[in-house]
């Protein structure tokens, strides 16, 4: 039972909320329909026409007063939701501004809509879609109708509500109270269901539409279709309800406050218009009243613009009197202006303002169309030109002052022209004509002309001075006068002129005075210039009097270059003479009498005789020095020759030294002898030509210095004769010396060639005894041998060759001449003789002769050189070399293979230390010649000669075969001892 009690208690539930909607439905169809007035977009079904967005787009773009832009077409269920959230998009955005009721302070309200989505009203949910559109009506309808009553002046509306219902519903107990038969208005759903509500509500704005008393209570749907038809008929509300949805139990609250809402709206605006009525009788008088202010502003706005421009015109005008006196009456004149008539007008001015502000009031007031005046008569207009107006005013008071300030200034300016200007400059005037006058001119001495040309420049000064400081300042104070108009002007002018009158005639004067003095003046100057060039000569004579010319050559250079110097100062003196001498003949030439052209005649006559005695002491100096430089670089070049002579003496004698202690063999006796025949050529050759041109100038050095000892000295040149008598004992000591020397080295010579050629026999002899004692040992056994020949044939050879060998030892043996044997009995005998001689100047030398040994003796000994053999036989390689053409792997070709085997032999049988190079890279012989060889990386090499830049000369270590291997493939390493 209680089962289904529950069932039918939700069943019923179900009904009234499905009975709710269809009338809220029904109610927010018409009211949609209100503002959805195109065909189109006419709602027909809610829910079902809002869910494609087309029309919920166009009611938001009409209620919100936006573009939202051209919806789309709606077919697909995606365009559905981008239309539906289009439009609910500005909803949620828009937010209306409301007032914090604690603080006052304004602040952004909740948005429009809120909790709806897109798809639920696309899918045509009826709570949501609903509750869309009833958040939409209390946005855009109720609250609005709200602040009308909480701003319509009711204090008690506006504090006892808190939320719009309760305005509204506060406004609705407020017009019905004290109707009878009325239940009191408690809500918006139970209190109007029987209709009483909305009748009073009607009555009590419009009483005479029907009498409340013939309504009976208990007929609900005649109370309900009776108030809808006079609120649709005599206030225009249109009819959103009906009277069967609002006459049952529980009608929907929300339609009925809709429709309230609307009655609400209509009853106020036809109360609002019931008043305009009443002020219509007095609207005619107020327009006339109004037509009359606005002829009489019109009239006195012309009249005042016409006088600001009269006085405008006077205001800019700038044609001020031209004296002090005027100037003062016309700034009288502006100040009553200022006092009087500007204030006079100024008040029309604000009698216009007060005018116009009166009659556009009382036209604001009274409803009426406000009066503009026309173009040019505004207030605005009237306060430019007004503006204007003082702003000429502020212009000719600023004018007005700064000319009378310039008046009175031109005015202080004129006295002190006139009374301290004036006076001045005529009175210094007086004093330089006085100056001017006082010249004289006369054929005075040089000292008088000077003085009266510096008293003359003296006065120019002071007469360049003052045009300067005073009259240029005189000139420019009277024309800044007259350009600045003063009034009298004229009087100015003629007080310049007379003084620039005054001035001319004090400078013609002045100039007749300088062209009579300057001829003087310039003859005082040209001898003050001889003077100084005098004294300039007489400097330079100072340095070219002293008789040193330095004790070296290097001194002796140092004087001459300073002596050329002075000359080149003497040369520009010279042009300074010459142009000196050239203006004071000029001078002369005018005036051959008198004291200055005589005075200044001899001192020119001094000047040039000092000139040519200092050209002849320059000269003089200048031979000297150069004497001395000749006979310097002579005694250094006899010096150097004595240092090669004493070289080459010491050098012939380690040689000879060399070849007395040594034990070489044939190749070193030769390459000695080569030594000394090249000795020999290099000391016949300087000989023959330095040492000849060496004595040659010393002779020529004796005989100039014989000469300058015979010719006639004075007294004062006796320190340069003595002079030149040491230098020329010097310079005979000196030849004496090298001859001697040269003596000396000649007989060192050839003691020297007459060892070598003795050890060069000596050791062909023991080479050739040698090779014979070879000889012999080589046929002895086969002269002592047993061998007969074991046949004729072996018999006949054998007898041919010892008839052979027997002819041989005859022809070696042979007594004769012509025989190798007897050669070398005569180079024996030969070589025994000479030792014998030898042995004997040997002897005689021991007892305290000179001979070639003393020579060695007195150059001192020197120490052996051990390493004579091994350059002898490098020279003796060096100067070999082959005619043939030049091979860029050969740098040296050695010409005997003797040479080379021997320096073989000594490498193995001497330790010696050599540099080695290491290849860098592999590289394959590939010279047609043979030349090079093939080296692979890392091998070791000893360098015998860098060839040239491109090739090296190499010997291998392993096989000690010589050859060239390319520079860019080794690199030198650190020498090892072999």
């Amino acid at each position: 039972m209680d089962y289904q009690n529950e069932e039918q208690i939700e069943q019923q539930s179900r009904e009234l909320k499905r009975l709710r909607e269809n009338v809220q439905k029904k109610t927010f169809e018409r009211w949609t329909n209100r503002f959805l007035t195109e065909q189109q977009y006419k709602v027909k079904n809610l829910l079902e026409d809002l869910r494609d967005g087309r029309r919920l787009i166009r009611l938001v773009e009409v209620l919100q007063k936006v573009s939202i832009g051209r919806p789309n077409r709606g077919l697909l269920r995606v365009q559905r939701v981008d239309n539906v959230s289009r439009a609910l998009d500005v909803l949620r955005t828009t937010r209306k501004r409301v007032r914090d009721p604690r603080t006052g302070a304004l602040r952004d309200g909740q948005p429009i809509v809120v909790g709806v989505g897109n798809e639920n009203i696309v899918d045509g949910d009826v709570t949501l879609t609903l509750g869309l559109i009833w958040q939409m009506i209390r946005h855009y309808h109720i609250a609005m109708i709200a602040e009308e009553l909480t701003a319509g002046g009711d204090q008690a509306i506006a504090q006892g509500a808190k939320s719009v219902n309760e305005a509204l519903l506060l406004w609705c107990q407020q017009k019905t109270r004290g109707y009878a038969n009325c239940v009191p208005v408690q809500d918006f759903h139970k209190s109007w269901r029987d209709g009483m509500a909305f009748n009073a509500l009607i009555h009590s704005h419009r009483p005479e539409a029907f009498d409340f008393a013939q309504l009976n209570p208990t007929d609900r749907l005649a109370n309900l279709n009776h108030a809808f038809d006079i609120a649709a008929d005599e206030f225009g509300v249109p009819r959103l309800l009906d009277a069967e949805d609002v006459a049952v139990d529980d009608p929907d609250e929300k339609s009925i406050i809709i429709y309230v809402t609307d009655l609400y709206s209509a009853l106020n605006r036809a109360k609002t218009e019931e008043t305009g009525s009443k002020r219509i009788s007095n609207f005619l008088n107020d327009m006339q009243n109004g037509a009359r202010r606005a002829q009489q502003y019109e009239a006195n706005a012309s009249g005042l613009l016409d006088w600001i421009r009269r006085k405008v015109a006077w205001l800019e005008s700038r044609g001020f009197p031209n004296t002090v006196a005027g100037l003062q009456e016309e700034k009288r004149s502006f100040n009553q202006y200022l006092q009087v008539e500007k204030f006079e007008r100024f008040g029309e001015l604000t009698n216009l303002e007060v005018l116009l502000y009166d009659l556009q009031t009382l036209q604001r007031n009274e409803g009426h169309r406000v009066y503009t005046p026309q173009a040019g008569a505004t207030l605005e207009d009237l306060g430019q030109a007004w503006a204007r107006l003082e702003a000429a005013e502020q212009a000719r008071e600023a004018a007005l002052v700064a000319e009378l300030l310039r008046q009175l200034e031109l005015e202080k300016r004129a006295h002190h022209f006139t009374s301290v200007m004036l006076p001045a400059r005529l009175k210094t005037l007086a004093e330089l004509g006085s100056a001017v006058a006082s010249l004289r001119v006369g054929d005075d001495s040089l000292k008088e002309a000077e003085d009266a040309w510096e008293r003359l420049l003296r006065v120019q000064s002071a007469i360049h001075n003052q045009e300067a400081i005073r009259f240029e300042p005189f000139y420019k104070a009277a024309q800044r006068l007259i350009e600045e108009n003063y009034h009298d002007k004229a009087g100015v002018a003629r007080h310049r002129d007379d003084v620039s009158a005054r001035w001319a005639g004090l400078t013609e004067a002045f100039a007749e005075k300088e062209a009579a003095l300057r001829p003087y003046a310039e003859m005082a100057s040209a001898a003050k210039e001889v003077e100084v060039l005098r004294a300039q000569l007489q400097a330079l004579r100072e340095s070219v009097t002293s008789c040193d010319t330095g004790t070296d050559l290097m001194s002796c250079e140092d004087f001459l270059a300073r002596h050329r110097i002075s000359e080149q100062e003497l040369i520009a003196l010279h042009e300074q003479v010459n142009r000196i001498a050239g203006r004071a003949r000029r001078l002369c030439d005018g005036r051959t009498t008198g004291a200055p052209a005589m005075s200044l005649s001899q001192k020119l006559m001094a000047l040039e005789e000092d000139y040519q005695g200092l050209l002849q002491a320059f000269a003089d100096r200048r031979r000297r020095l150069e004497t001395a430089r000749d006979f310097l670089q002579l005694i250094r070049s006899c010096e150097d020759e004595d240092s090669w002579l004493a070289e080459k003496l010491a050098g012939l004698g380690r040689l000879q030294q060399q070849s007395a202690d040594g034990h070489g063999d044939l190749r070193a006796a030769r390459r000695f002898v080569s030594r000394l025949q090249t000795e020999e050529a290099e000391i016949e050759h300087r000989q023959a030509v330095k040492f000849a041109h060496l004595c040659s100038t010393c002779e020529s050095a004796q005989l100039q210095d014989g000469a300058d000892n015979g010719s006639d000295i004075d007294d004062g040149d006796k320190v340069a004769v003595q002079t030149a008598k040491q230098r020329q004992q010097a310079v005979s000591d000196w030849l004496s010396r090298l001859r001697s020397g040269w003596r000396d080295l000649r007989r060192l010579l050839h003691a020297c060639q007459a060892d070598a050629a003795q050890r060069l026999d000596a050791q062909q002899f023991f080479a050739s005894a040698g090779e014979a004692d070879d000889h012999m040992a080589g046929v002895a056994p086969l002269l002592a041998g047993r061998d007969v020949g074991h046949d004729a044939g072996s018999a006949a050879a054998l007898l041919k060759r010892h008839q052979y060998l027997r002819k041989e030892l005859q022809a070696f043996g042979s007594a004769e001449t012509t025989g190798e044997l007897a050669g070398l009995r005569e180079t024996a005998k030969r070589l025994t003789s000479d030792g014998d001689a030898a042995a004997a100047k040997a002897a005689k030398a021991s007892d305290g002769k000179e001979t070639t040994d003393d020579v060695h003796s007195s150059l001192g000994d020197e120490e052996e050189d051990d390493d004579f053999n091994e350059g002898e036989e490098q020279s003796a390689e060096d100067s070999a070399v082959a005619d043939g053409d030049e091979d860029p792997l050969i740098a040296v070709e050695e010409p005997y293979e003797e040479l080379v085997t021997e320096i073989k032999m000594q490498e193995a049988e001497e330790p010696r230390r050599i540099q080695r190079v290491v290849v860098s890279h592999a590289y394959q012989a590939r010279d047609p010649k043979k030349r090079d060889l093939s080296a692979g990386k890392g091998d070791i090499f000893e360098l015998l000669q860098k060839t040239n830049k491109d090739w090296y000369s190499v010997r291998d270590l392993t096989t000690n075969k010589r050859g060239f291997l390319p520079a860019i493939y080794l690199t030198e390493i650190s020498p090892t001892t072999v």
